[in-house]
């Protein structure tokens, strides 16, 4: 499995999350960093975006997990420093708002990544995040999902607008 897997580095490249499945099949064993990973996957999120809400930083890459086909064990990238269960909780109180495909994208957990790693106290961030994030309104949600044109703006900074705007700068 391992050869097929660095083949297609060379040859037809699988897409990052191919290479996630890959590895869950010969996985001897996981962990909930891991298992977070698969679940986001089953969902349609990219690599980059299921690295953000597990990790905290875009640092999953398909070689990682090209490594880790035929191990015994998951690289110490997967241990859970404290980061899941925050994300858990945002990701929780989100996915009551957003659907998978708005979720599926960097928008939110790129913002809350940011705003956390700005906060003064980091605890107290994570529950006022969930916090605002179920205070959001459905029509509020629905606006951020789906946001209005505004001239020399892109999709991504008007949504990114939205969220300072509901969620707080």
């Amino acid at each position: 499995m391992k050869q097929i897997a660095e083949m297609n580095i060379r040859t037809v490249a699988w897409r990052g999350t191919d290479y996630m499945a890959g590895s869950a099949m010969t996985l001897k064993e996981s962990n909930e960093v891991f298992d977070f990973a698969l679940f986001l996957r089953k969902k349609g999120f990219p690599l980059a975006t299921i690295s953000l809400w597990c990790l905290g930083k875009n640092s999953m890459k398909p070689s990682m997990f090209v490594k880790l086909i035929g191990s015994d064990s998951l690289d110490r990238a997967f241990d859970n420093n404290g980061w899941l269960s925050r994300s858990q909780q945002w990701y929780e109180a989100a996915e009551q708002k957003f659907n998978d495909k708005f979720l599926a994208k960097k928008y939110l957990i790129t913002y809350i990544i940011d705003k956390y790693h700005n906060a003064a106290d980091p605890t107290s961030f994570t529950v006022q995040m969930v916090e605002k994030i179920r205070s959001l309104t459905e029509e509020q949600a629905k606006e951020i999902m789906n946001p209005e044109k505004v001239e020399d703006q892109t999709r991504e900074q008007t949504t990114i607008n939205l969220l300072i705007k509901y969620l707080g700068k």
